[in-house]
């Protein structure tokens, strides 16, 4: 038997697969839809399903939504559990169910929300292996919806289209996917826990309990821990009254004796519902404008999970992007049934190891080696350009033979260390991604501020270290020059990162962006610089006739390349580079020998501006928090 499971805040919903190949809801407790809901006993024993609703008190703690409680050790009631088991319990049902007339449990495939790390994941699905549904395939939640529609022809779904998927469920996940050949690529997402069904549940817990029976206080927050059981009975009452209301006008509330029944009006609802809503649209914008887009260029915008049946929340949707969203008959289930149907790769299901958590931050840090490398290619290449002769542009008593003057491009090393700081950069970013991921939650601004400041640190040790060599290299008697040259073109960059640090830490803006593509320096500024310093340094070589003439040429191309690398860094648009670059290359090609010494500066402060740049995109970017995925 294979199994396709949508663990979610609120509801589990499962479909399963005999071997004909249709798929069918898998009913636990007769219930086609599972709730997540669980109960713990004083004795650290976990009810789920069902039965955890129906509970007296004695029994132990509620709690309606063990996602919200984290990934860790969690205090329910007065029992320390980990929040794992309580996950473990309501998917064990599944088991149970799926195997009570013999069948064997196949594939298991387990839609997870986009935004959970390697970590998080490794977490749902050892709960999966604990509840005895072996080693799940883990399929993305917004892929498997935009997959859902595309199937039943709600959408198209062509290579190269941009999908907006907003899951309202509990919480609200926001996803853009640019669909490829090969499936679909996540270009940005965005969650807040409080922006869906759970946060509605506790505005309208607390109205009506307080107009029912104003003596309860239960928790205006639903997924809190509830040790009483008229608490559990308004939010059950609360929930099946919010779900009548998709259809009917009003709904009377029963309350636990001595209350009085409550009547909930769709106009009420809607009230005490949009701030929420709303919420969720704004999070549906922001997740657009993280991967750079506008609504416009969007192909479809799409509303599922539970939640999506409220109309008003599709209409706050609609009003935030000036589109109207594709609503699937039964959004509930358009997940599962995506993760049923999607189509299956070997890395999806191979299982989960160090690899795969290690994977990103591999490509990453492989980008920041690539800087370094070129760092030192650039100061080994002033090394090897060392002249011995006299030149009229800029001479230096050296000792690498005595009475010789020395010609070294100071430049070189400028550009060298502008490299290593560029490196320390995207190092700096790597660790506080990985330091966010240990501590469980995505990189925020505070991580990445303080990981820019070690990181500048860093690089300003390295580059005074490559001053410092290149001055006992060429056998000057102090490190004056070295350091000079090392460490001031690099002041503008200094002191534009510390104003980036203090943004990130303190300004409470999260970029357009997102925080790991916020010092993404380009690549081809970096080769072209280094390939166009090495031409220029290497045909100053002496010669005659037409390998001088060559040479020549290679000097010309040499800055062209550096004027090129400069407009590189400090313009986006490949237009703008275009046209900047013509007079930035004439101005490097034409500088006469010996002066090296420019085009590093110029490079040096090409990057300053290019961490400027990025610098007002953070200060220019909206106010709001920095929300963490679940």
């Amino acid at each position: 038997m294979r199994l396709a499971v949508a663990y979610g805040a609120v509801n589990t919903t499962v479909l399963c697969c005999d071997g004909d190949g249709v798929w069918s809801p898998l009913r636990v407790d007769a219930d086609p839809v599972l709730s997540s809901a669980v109960v713990v006993g004083h004795d650290g024993g976990v009810i789920a399903g069902q039965r955890a609703w129906s509970q007296p008190p004695s029994t132990g703690a509620f709690v309606a939504a063990p996602l919200r409680l984290g990934r860790h050790q969690a205090t329910v009631g007065a029992v320390e559990i980990a929040v794992e088991d309580l996950v473990t319990a309501t998917l064990a049902l599944i088991t149970r169910q799926a195997t009570t007339h013999g069948a064997t449990i196949g594939e298991v495939r387990l839609a997870v929300p986009a935004g959970w790390g390697p970590r998080h994941r490794m977490w749902i699905r050892h709960a999966a292996n604990q509840a005895g549904l072996g080693q799940p395939v883990l399929v993305e939640a917004p892929v498997a919806a935009a997959r859902h529609l595309v199937a039943a022809g709600g959408i198209r779904g062509l290579v190269g289209d941009l999908i907006l998927v907003v899951d309202l469920g509990g919480g609200c996940e926001a996803t853009v996917l640019r669909r490829t050949v090969d499936g679909y690529e996540v270009l940005s997402t965005m969650s807040d826990p409080d922006a869906g069904g759970l946060a509605v549940d506790g505005l309208l817990l607390a109205e009506v309990a307080s107009a029912a029976q104003p003596q309860l206080t239960p928790s205006t927050a639903p997924v809190a821990v509830a040790d009483r059981l008229d608490g559990t009975v308004i939010l059950a009452a609360v929930r099946a009254a919010k779900e009548a209301l998709a259809t009917a006008s009003a709904v009377t509330v029963a309350a636990p004796p001595p209350g009085s029944p409550v009547v909930l009006t769709r106009p009420v609802l809607d009230v005490a519902a949009r701030p929420v809503w709303e919420r969720a649209a704004q999070l549906a914008a922001d997740a657009v404008t993280a991967a750079d887009l506008t609504p416009d260029q969007l192909a479809d915008v799409v509303c599922v999970g539970g939640s999506a049946t409220s109309t008003t929340a599709v209409a706050a949707v609609a009003a935030a992007l000036g589109r109207e969203p594709v609503v699937p008959d039964d959004p509930g289930t358009a997940i599962v049934h995506g993760a049923a149907d999607a189509t299956i790769t070997p890395s999806q299901a191979a299982p989960v190891n160090d690899w795969a958590s290690a994977k990103p931050y591999v490509r990453k840090a492989a980008a920041m080696f690539g800087a370094g490398g070129l760092s030192l290619t650039v100061l080994c290449v002033a090394f090897a350009g060392v002249d011995l002769r006299e030149p009229w542009w800029e001479p230096f008593r050296g000792n690498l033979y005595p009475g010789s003057y020395t010609y070294f491009n100071w430049g070189m090393v400028a550009v060298a260390a502008a490299l290593a700081v560029v490196a320390a950069l995207g190092g700096g970013v790597v660790l506080a991604g990985f330091l966010a991921e240990e501590k469980g939650r995505r990189l925020d601004g505070p991580s990445l501020g303080h990981g820019v400041l070690a990181a500048t640190v860093f690089g300003v040790v390295v580059a005074a270290l490559y001053g410092v060599t290149a001055a006992f290299y060429i056998g000057q008697r102090g490190v004056s020059s070295g350091l000079r040259w090392a460490l001031l073109p690099q002041l503008p960059t200094i002191a534009v990162a510390a104003a980036l640090a203090i943004a990130a830490v303190r300004g409470g803006r999260v970029p357009t962006q997102g925080w790991q593509q916020l010092l993404r320096f380009p690549v081809a500024s970096t080769v072209l610089v280094t390939v166009g310093l090495a031409m220029s340094e290497f045909s100053g070589v002496r010669a005659t006739g037409p390998l001088a003439v060559l040479l020549s040429l290679m000097d010309i191309a040499g800055g062209l390349l550096v004027g090129v690398a400069v407009a590189c860094a400090v313009l986006r648009r490949f237009l703008f580079r275009a046209i900047a670059a013509i007079p930035l290359g004439l101005f490097c090609a034409i500088l006469p020998p010996g002066t090296g010494g420019v085009l590093g500066v110029m490079y040096a402060l090409a990057i300053s501006v290019w961490l400027g740049s990025r610098t007002w995109d953070l200060y220019r970017s909206p106010l709001r928090d920095n929300r963490r995925a679940p």
